[in-house]
């Protein structure tokens, strides 16, 4: 960054913790987006709180900042699913939702019972 660049005006995300309490995560949601993060991102593994009950709740809590998903994927959440959520999410946040998509990783699949044989060839069907 050059140092007459303003660091509001460069894209700086923050990702925030899923194992504590949802009033924390809040309030660093609030706290990144007053120290001017341009988003927040928001894991999504089976053993942490709902990213997107934790993305709506900071939805209500901020303004400006754009709420990501980090990554999810078809296997862990069904496709339909995932599409209806994110809709609604990004209905509830005023349009700041990023919908972070992949394949997950081979031993979390494992770890909750799936199996997909070509995780990439059904990413992009």
């Amino acid at each position: 960054m050059q140092s007459d660049q303003n660091p509001a005006d460069t894209l700086f995300g923050v990702g925030l913790p899923t194992s504590q309490p949802y009033q924390e995560t809040l309030q660093l949601a609030i706290d990144a987006e007053v120290s001017g993060f341009k988003q927040v991102w928001i894991g999504d593994h089976y053993q942490s709180r709902n990213p997107f009950l934790l993305l709506a709740v900071i939805a209500g809590g901020t303004n400006k900042i754009q709420l990501c998903t980090g990554i999810t994927n078809p296997f862990h959440v069904p496709p339909a699913v995932l599409a209806s959520t994110a809709i609604t999410l990004d209905e509830l946040a005023g349009g700041r939702v990023l919908l972070g998509l992949g394949v997950g990783d081979a031993i979390t699949l494992r770890q909750i019972g799936t199996y997909p044989s070509k995780p990439v060839s059904t990413m992009r069907h």
